[in-house]
């Protein structure tokens, strides 16, 4: 081979290498503008939802405020309805606020600036919804009354047992303690909750700034090399397809769960006052918030990091064992909540009050016996087959489908 041979393969293998470079390069710009859209419409659909939610605050405030002075002079009414004021218009503030700061927010800002800016705006939203929920069990019967009265004029303030007010009362004053210390807690001592830090500032929210998160990784990653940033960008369609299906599944769980804890509650509103009745349907209500709360925190695992597979990975693995576990309670605690549901069931059907019906004796015999099988499920199986192949049936199959889903990202 001579040397103009050696010229012409020089010449060639930089022909090739130019090419490479010109696609490697159009390649990049196209997932950076891919991003960039995707990021920039995650932002614009979060701003639609706050305007959604301030077109709701304003008319509630407006009708606390007619509500107030229609009842002036009745004052647990008055009372009531003050109590939910200064939670609507904190509302109204704070969403007023992050709609104006995202408006005018530029993502061309340098990266440091624009993620404390963002920063910022979550920390302000998380303690409004820390104080919203650390309000809640205190102000849900509140808010009902007020609703019922305003709109139907049905007073449930002399309707209900007084018991059911001064029950309610006292335990939403102990929730707000014990809420807020526990999510200070959480906060402080938990290697989750920096995992999990988006959640408590709303589905829209968490998935804007994954969105962003994933455009500044890709921007990092294609400084350091380009080849990987491309790889890590393409997750597989046979596991997209497998997570699209999986957050239609857990949604279903979800609403199911929300049906029967708004069912719950406006049966435990009517039997107020009576103990046979309400401590079934608080238990009840219990095991509705244990199985719904883990199938929310894993359908926000999904949203994190879009494109980034192994922090998405990571935070999958970490909330489906969380949802396996509460499932797994959930079927281990099933003996002793069969009863409780059979009394609440015969009650809103049939009328019935089944505990009385059997007698002391045999309620005892019966909730002895369902407390004897929970505990033989708890010490001695918990890991069985059967029992999680329940756990999978009471999650609506979700176990089975997140595991498929782990099984595919594998093996590709």
């Amino acid at each position: 081979m001579n040397t103009f041979d050696f010229d012409n393969l020089r010449a060639r293998w930089s022909e090739q290498g130019r090419a490479l470079d010109e696609r490697l390069g159009l390649d990049i710009a196209a997932v950076r503008a891919r991003l960039d859209r995707s990021t920039a419409s995650a932002f614009r659909r979060h701003r639609g939802w706050l305007l959604l939610g301030l077109a709701l605050a304003v008319p509630m405030i407006l009708g606390l405020l007619v509500f107030i002075a229609l009842h002036w002079g009745q004052w647990a009414w008055v009372l009531m309805g003050a109590a939910l004021l200064p939670l609507a218009m904190s509302e109204l503030t704070v969403g007023v606020a992050e709609w104006r700061a995202l408006r005018n927010l530029d993502f061309e800002t340098a990266a440091v600036e624009l993620q404390q800016r963002l920063d910022f705006l979550e920390a302000r939203r998380q303690r409004q919804t820390r104080a919203v929920l650390s309000c809640s069990v205190l102000l849900w019967l509140p808010l009902l009354a007020v609703l019922l009265k305003g709109l139907f004029g049905g007073d449930l303030l002399h309707g209900l047992h007084p018991s059911v007010w001064w029950v309610n009362l006292g335990l939403g004053l102990i929730f707000i303690p014990i809420s807020l210390g526990a999510a200070a807690w959480w906060r402080h001592h938990r290697a989750v909750g920096a995992r999990l830090q988006h959640i408590g500032s709303g589905d829209s929210w968490t998935r804007a700034r994954a969105e962003l998160t994933a455009r500044l990784s890709f921007e990092r990653a294609a400084a350091d090399d380009a080849e990987v940033a491309l790889a890590a960008q393409m997750l597989p369609e046979v596991v997209r397809v497998a997570i699209c299906a999986l957050r239609r599944r857990l949604l279903l769980g979800i609403l199911i769960c929300a049906t029967g804890l708004i069912l719950i509650g406006l049966f435990n509103a009517v039997h107020g006052g009576t103990p046979q009745f309400i401590l079934p349907g608080v238990l009840i209500n219990l095991a509705l918030v244990a199985q719904m709360a883990p199938s929310i925190q894993l359908r926000l695992a999904l949203n994190a990091a879009p494109g980034d597979q192994t922090a998405l990975r990571v935070r999958f693995e970490s909330a489906l064992q969380l949802r396996r576990r509460f499932a797994v309670g959930g079927v281990i605690s099933l003996p002793l909540l069969l009863p409780l549901l059979a009394q609440v069931l015969g009650s809103a059907a049939l009328g019935m009050d089944l505990f009385t019906m059997l007698g002391a004796y045999a309620s005892g015999g019966v909730l002895t016996m369902a407390a004897g099988v929970t505990l033989a499920l708890a010490t001695r199986m918990r890991r069985s087959s059967m029992v999680h192949q329940c756990a999978d049936a009471l999650s609506g199959f979700s176990l089975a489908s997140g595991e498929m889903l782990l099984r595919r990202w594998e093996g590709v």
